[in-house]
């Protein structure tokens, strides 16, 4: 049996490309597998950090501006069974990292009883912002009730 030149080609050609194919079959094919399972859970892995994040970031802002406007109802609530409210004022100051809220209240009452506004204040944890206060006899004439007037102003970051 006799090869011509060109047949000799051909079968170098085929087994040049059965030899490919069989290293593709053993070599490539289990390392690209690999590969895109590992882009697979990669882009899990992003993925539920992206929807961690966005509920982090979505209970973050849901809960700041309750808390800052429930600030005035908790120091209401608390209060108003010991003293008399006459107002309670908040006023926010926007900075660059965060926002201030400026609260002044004032109030009319027993002398013993304003003093109990500092533990009612330190039950809401509120007790470190207190910036200024001022007690002073308030103006009616009632010297047996030992009546004051009192204004504070509480600095809530």
């Amino acid at each position: 049996m006799n090869i011509n030149k060109s047949e000799k080609q051909f079968i170098k050609i085929v087994l040049v490309l059965i030899v490919g194919f069989i290293i593709n079959l053993i070599v490539i094919n289990p390392i690209e597998n690999k590969k895109l399972n590992l882009q697979i859970k990669k882009q899990e892995v992003v993925n539920k950090l992206n929807d961690d994040n966005d509920k982090k970031q979505k209970n973050v802002n849901t809960d700041k501006p309750k808390s800052k406007d429930d600030i005035v109802l908790k120091i209401e609530k608390s209060l108003r069974d010991i003293v008399k409210i006459n107002y309670i004022s908040k006023n926010i100051n926007l900075g660059e990292d965060n926002n201030i809220s400026n609260i002044e209240l004032k109030v009319i009452g027993n002398i013993d009883e304003v003093f109990k506004i500092g533990d009612k204040l330190k039950n809401l944890n509120l007790d470190k912002f207190v910036e200024n206060l001022e007690i002073r006899k308030a103006s009616i004439n009632n010297e047996e009730d030992n009546i004051v007037e009192c204004i504070m102003t509480l600095k809530v970051v």
